[in-house]
């Protein structure tokens, strides 16, 4: 069978497997890594019957904050079988990227978006029974904590849009927040403030629990009334592994305005959109950091 792209996403995307038709345990060859925890990991040989989900690697790496994360070294092959049937998912590299393929009839690879098409929080990996009926792509609704969605292998969708709004400079009034939508991990070497029903949070990182996130409402003092510094302010975000931005804040205050730019950035995407045009109304100004 000819290999045909499926998804090409960063080494620190996760995958999962969707396994809901068939009544058997999958064998999994080789083992994998699967996330119990934000920086815990056991090792798995097995895939449960009509059993689906997980956040899945090959392997795992220390990240430059010490901290054990979900890594994907390719190439590799990972091999499902049961008595039904037997798939198998071929992982390849590519600048700094990887490619995940199905080279049998009965797999098929689907790239989980995060509302938009060109960033991925992650891959499934779906096994379907030879006698299966085809199924709809999955489209749920996301988890919401803090006025932040989640997207879950509860909660998926494998299609997006194309970003028509994206740019990388942006002036706001200075009295409105900022949000993020990301598909790794964030730290930040300057603390930035989140606004929650409960108050204002301060908060040096961001840790991915699910395929993504996207929205809540960031500022870069802890005062709602003031926002932001006067005057330029820098905001640096790192993923830990291999991406990094720099943004500026440019606070007039004469103008009551502050304008978003983003000067530099070795992740994938770094850029700033009006989530209105993905039904998301409430984020008007947020930052894409994505691998």
């Amino acid at each position: 069978m000819k290999k045909q792209l499926e998804a090409f996403v960063s080494p620190q995307t996760c995958f999962s497997i969707e396994n809901w038709w068939l009544e058997e345990e999958l064998s999994l060859s080789p083992a994998v890594y699967a996330r119990v925890g934000d920086f815990e990991y056991s090792i798995t040989d097995s895939w449960p019957a009509r059993g689906g989900g997980g956040n899945l690697s090959s392997s795992t790496r220390v990240n430059e904050y010490g901290l054990t994360v979900s890594y994907n070294v390719a190439p590799f092959s990972l091999t499902m079988k049961g008595k039904a049937v037997q798939c198998v998912f071929n992982i390849s590299t590519h600048g700094g990227q990887v490619f995940y393929t199905s080279t049998t009839p009965h797999g098929t690879v689907l790239p989980i978006v995060i509302r938009y098409n060109d960033i991925l929080g992650g891959v499934m990996l779906r096994v379907k029974a030879p006698s299966s009926a085809s199924h709809a792509e999955s489209k749920k609704q996301p988890t919401k904590i803090h006025d932040v969605y989640y997207v879950s292998d509860e909660s998926y969708e494998v299609r997006g849009v194309t970003p028509i709004n994206a740019v990388t400079s942006k002036i706001i009034p200075d009295t409105e927040a900022f949000s993020f939508l990301t598909n790794v991990n964030m730290y930040f070497p300057r603390p930035i403030y989140q606004w929650t029903l409960s108050g204002v949070v301060q908060i040096d990182k961001s840790l991915l629990d699910a395929y993504g996130v996207w929205g809540g409402s960031y500022s870069l003092t802890g005062d709602r009334e003031n926002p932001y510094p006067d005057g330029i302010s820098l905001l640096t975000i790192k993923d830990g592994v291999s991406g990094e931005a720099t943004l500026e804040f440019n606070h007039d205050t004469l103008n009551k305005t502050v304008t978003i730019t983003v000067l530099s950035h070795t992740s994938k995407v770094c850029d700033i959109r009006d989530l209105a045009e993905v039904g998301a109304p409430v984020f008007p100004n947020t930052i894409c950091f994505a691998q």
